[in-house]
């Protein structure tokens, strides 16, 4: 099904951009509807018939676009709804003249291929206004291949993944929907990935989640059903058509695209290259890091895992304010170089060196990294600030 409404506003916008400017009633005449029609297609009041995509075809052919770039379509079905030719359709029928609309892949063909990618990182807002979320999304385009849409993220309350990953692709971004498995038991899990792959969402991330005594809602009750290997298991699982019981779907999400996180800096080398293994088997195809800023140690870390396989992006917090800086040396696993620490803490103007040391760190992990995944503490503008400086340095 396509997203009629945004079609609508793509054929008003063409009409309008005509030169000379073709009217409603010019553009009905020639395609064979009516002047309503086309006042109901771009207002957003109507529903396909079963002959209606022939008009989507000879509209798309004379303004010169496609109904393909509307994206899929997720309201409510309403039948009694007008169609161009007047006539009312059943949902049977809505359903079975809807042309499919394609998913964005970008981000899986190029880790497939073994292309450089950049990943960037947004949170969903704190409610149901979402000007300042599809404003911060539009910025992010301009960079990434694909971004990361978390999961409450601190234990935070926020709108949910899989609705804002949603409100992304119909941006014309590639989300990577995070799942935390804190919140979710097994069979809320399942339904969750298999409700955002109806919605056009092909790219997951499985993490375990920040403890909820350190967020907003400090007395709530963790899951932790499954742990993030387990989950990889159950999604490779759908993928394959079965649910975690061995029950068949009646259809099987076959375009999962899976990944978790690693940790280049952990306590036991061992134990992490042992996850590592275990995501791998799971079905895990990308990873993404903790923040890195010792790029030396991230090359060992390499050393050791790129042997098993891996597609590792490289994790990184632009530095630019005190409180950055406080927060970043608090969690375990992040290895802040006594250098960096003293430059920073030295400064008279922080958020010019740290956009120095972001600049040089982010290049000297391009040369050795998958990719990089710039991530942020609240706002997105640091990782835009950075990427304006490197991005016509990176691989392509």
């Amino acid at each position: 099904m396509i997203d009629l409404i945004r079609f609508g506003k793509m054929v008003r916008n063409a009409r309008r951009m005509r030169t000379p400017r073709i009217s409603q009633v010019e553009l009905a005449d020639q395609v064979g509807v009516t002047q309503s029609f086309v006042s109901d297609l771009e207002n957003g009041r109507i529903r396909l018939g079963p002959r209606d995509p022939e008009v989507l075809d000879k509209i798309s052919d004379l303004l010169g676009i496609s109904f393909e770039d509307a994206g899929p379509d997720t309201t409510p079905l309403d039948p009694t709804r007008p169609t161009a030719h007047g006539t009312r359709v059943d949902e049977d029928e809505v359903f079975a003249y809807m042309p499919p609309s394609p998913h964005p892949k970008k981000f899986q063909e190029k880790i497939r291929n073994g292309r450089f990618v950049v990943t960037m990182e947004i949170h969903p807002p704190k409610g149901v206004g979402l000007k300042r979320f599809q404003r911060e999304a539009v910025d992010l385009k301009r960079y990434a291949d694909a971004v990361n849409v978390t999961d409450n993220q601190r234990a935070l309350l926020k709108l949910s993944p899989i609705a804002s990953a949603r409100v992304l692709l119909e941006l014309g971004i590639e989300p990577i929907c995070q799942i935390a498995c804190r919140d979710r038991n097994r069979l809320s899990l399942q339904a969750d990935v298999m409700s955002a792959y109806v919605l056009g969402i092909r790219n997951f991330f499985f993490i375990m989640g920040d403890p909820p005594e350190i967020g907003d809602h400090p007395d709530a009750q963790p899951v932790f059903d499954l742990h993030s290997v387990q989950m990889l298991e159950v999604a490779g699982k759908l993928r394959s058509g079965y649910d975690m019981m061995g029950h068949r779907l009646n259809k099987a999400p076959r375009e999962l695209f899976l990944g978790s996180a690693c940790n280049p800096f952990p306590p036991d080398i061992a134990v992490e290259i042992s996850k590592i293994k275990a995501k791998l088997r799971g079905g895990a195809e990308f990873f993404q890091t903790q923040p890195v800023y010792d790029v030396k140690g991230y090359k060992d870390f390499l050393k050791l895992v790129k042997p098993l396989g891996t597609k590792i992006v490289a994790g990184y917090i632009p530095i630019l304010d005190q409180r950055t800086l406080e927060l970043i040396e608090s969690i375990p696993g992040i290895g802040l170089p006594k250098k960096i620490r003293d430059r920073l803490e030295k400064t008279s103007d922080i958020e010019r060196e740290g956009m120095a040391i972001a600049r040089d760190t982010v290049l000297e992990l391009s040369e050795v990294a998958e990719g990089v995944h710039l991530m942020n503490i609240a706002r997105v503008k640091p990782s835009l600030m950075l990427m304006k400086q490197v991005r016509d340095r990176l691989p392509v």
